[in-house]
């Protein structure tokens, strides 16, 4: 839930926020300020008297001190005729989002539809994630960054099953779930929130290509760029196999500016391999995922829901669809 708590403590003046009722008629609060006032008025001439009458006999800086002192107790006194106290509350702010849910089992990662040709073989055409991919990253599109401007945006991916590790999208930045949950908590503390990473095409293609991820070579040191791609065996569009465990850049190849890039797009990479080795991505169920994702968000203010899929299952049951 999309929900930022803040804590606030101020003092209040309980009297002012009573009604004042005389002879069945009830008056604002103002009516005590005046009664108040005319009751200090009376005090204060009572001071100015009585510093008159004593600085005849005691002298004026004693008659002084006097009146001070009288002062202080008629102006104590007043305030804590007005009742003050300490008032403390929490203000949450409860924002609408809009959920996307992205298909990436294998019907929608490796399957091709186009026809190749004399110009386009077979090994250039695109995938179906591929296509997704390139509208997600279209500049003029521009599908999540439009999204942003008026909600926030969890969007989930799925195979035989929900991955739990949602990203959020907001301000142009992605939180994966941990860092998102734990932002709200050090809101609300008034410490520093995980400050997340900047939405970068890398990201969306790590995070929707678990088995076919692009290595961004752009983040490798020059003079370690082709000793990387050659200890990968790498083909020409720098793929990083689902069967590559070892050989990934070292933190010294990797450009500084780069580095926590690098270190959270191998964090995912990483998590994908989990996932293909339990068998995440070994069919589709998308009845019954999309159900799982609905019923987990029904407590949320969802403004709608968007959903990119070829709409192949190989699990689950139709009856999911109408729930």
């Amino acid at each position: 839930m999309n929900n930022e708590s803040q804590q606030y403590s101020e003092i209040v003046l309980r009297r002012l926020e009573e009604p004042v009722r005389l002879f069945g008629t009830e008056f604002g609060s103002w009516v005590w300020v005046l009664l108040l006032i005319v009751v200090l008025a009376a005090g204060f001439i009572y001071i100015g008297v009585m510093y008159f009458r004593d600085s005849t006999s005691v002298g004026w800086m004693w008659s002084s001190l006097l009146g001070l002192l009288r002062a202080s107790v008629y102006a104590l006194l007043g305030f804590v005729f007005l009742l003050p106290a300490r008032q403390d509350w929490e203000v949450t702010k409860k924002e609408s989002k809009v959920i996307v849910i992205h298909d990436v089992s294998p019907s929608q990662t490796a399957t091709v539809d186009d026809v190749p040709d004399d110009n386009t073989p077979i090994t250039k055409l695109q995938t179906r994630q591929d296509k997704v991919l390139a509208f997600l990253n279209n500049d003029k599109v521009n599908f999540y960054g439009r999204l942003e401007e008026k909600n926030p945006v969890t969007a989930y991916r799925f195979s035989r099953g929900q991955d739990s590790d949602f990203r959020t999208f907001n301000d142009g930045r992605i939180w994966g779930r941990e860092d998102w949950e734990k932002r709200g908590e050090l809101i609300k503390r008034g410490e520093a929130p995980p400050p997340g990473f900047a939405r970068q095409p890398e990201f969306l293609d790590v995070w929707l290509k678990p088995d076919r991820t692009k290595l961004p070579t752009a983040w490798i040191r020059p003079e370690f760029r082709q000793d990387v791609i050659k200890r990968l065996g790498l083909d020409e569009t720098l793929i990083v196999k689902k069967d590559v465990t070892t050989g990934l850049p070292e933190a010294k190849e990797i450009l500084p500016e780069h580095e926590a890039d690098y270190k959270e797009w191998s964090r995912q990479l990483n998590e994908n391999r989990k996932q293909i080795q339990n068998g995440m991505y070994t069919g589709t169920s998308v009845g019954d995922t999309l159900a799982a994702i609905l019923r987990r968000e029904q407590s949320n203010m969802v403004q709608g829901i968007v959903v990119f899929t070829d709409g192949r299952s190989t699990e689950g049951s139709a009856q999911a669809y109408k729930t």
